[in-house]
């Protein structure tokens, strides 16, 4: 594909059509301190294993990418790797195909990235729409429509030191069995998840899941609808979740509305049917 690196600044790549057909292939890369550069309205394919429609990776910064058409058969849309931080996402359409798929992912040390208005939408199983890891802070993920249609999918995932991120006004529809609307896992704490409208269609889904160490995370105004009596949840929190608040919450549920295994939750003026 295209590859910009080593203190690459100031670029702009837009109305381009990129198509890559052999495995870890990837469309349009950013590398090595690129930053202030302008990614937009380029139409990117990949169409072998484990491809990547974007790929970033060590020190990237104040980069715009938005207005992107990205298709991959099986891989990421959009990766980007350490050091990740002051980046915009939004207006892209991206839909994954595969197993372990990715809408957009962000890991290690990424922080001030905004991720908005973009339509995802992920075909294989145990894939994301939204997933951030390993140490990721101050982060706002808002306006995002995503649809997940495999097994055991998650509409956003924020795991592994995820702290004081915003989620907000997200649409999330999980159609496969186990499918998590939203999830804060793996010493996930001090985030803000709010006005969400979740819904989960199948089996053994949850809307919002927390575990793991999840605490101290702020939880209101959200709408959550699970469509499927067997073992779904419309909020479910497991594994040393503590001290966790949960306020003006719709929760509609044919099976469990809430179910808790933790202590010092506070739930206040939430509806539940």
């Amino acid at each position: 594909g295209m590859l910009l690196s080593s203190s690459a600044y100031g670029n702009s790549v837009y109305n381009n059509s990129i198509t890559t057909t052999g495995s870890n292939g990837f469309g349009m890369s950013l590398q090595k301190t690129a930053y202030g550069n302008s990614v937009y309205e380029n139409s990117i394919t990949t169409n072998g294993p484990t491809g990547y429609g974007m790929y970033s990776i060590t020190a990237i910064y104040s980069n715009s990418i938005y207005g992107n058409t990205i298709t991959t058969i099986d891989g990421a849309g959009i990766l980007a790797d350490t050091n990740v931080y002051n980046n915009s996402i939004y207006g892209n359409k991206i839909t994954t195909g595969g197993a372990s798929g990715f809408g957009v992912f962000i890991q290690i040390t990424a922080y001030n990235n905004s991720i908005y208005a973009n339509n995802i939408t992920t075909n294989g199983s145990t894939a994301y729409g939204i997933f951030l890891t390993s140490t990721v802070y101050n982060n706002t993920i808002y306006g995002n429509n995503i649809t997940t249609n495999g097994t055991t999918a998650y509409g956003i995932h924020l795991s592994a030191t995820a702290y004081s991120n915003s989620v907000y006004g997200n649409t999330i529809t999980t159609n496969g069995v186990s499918g998590i609307g939203l999830r804060l896992f793996n010493n996930a704490y001090n985030n803000y998840v709010y006005s969400n409208t979740i819904t989960t269609l199948n089996t053994n889904s949850y809307g919002l899941w927390l575990n793991n160490n999840a605490r101290n995370n702020t939880v209101y105004d959200n709408n959550i609808t699970t469509k499927n009596m067997s073992s779904s949840f419309g909020i479910h929190l497991r594994l040393n979740v503590n001290n966790n608040t949960f306020y003006r919450n719709r929760i509609e549920s044919l099976a469990i509305g809430i179910l808790v295994n933790g202590s010092g939750q506070d739930f206040a003026s939430g509806e539940t049917t």
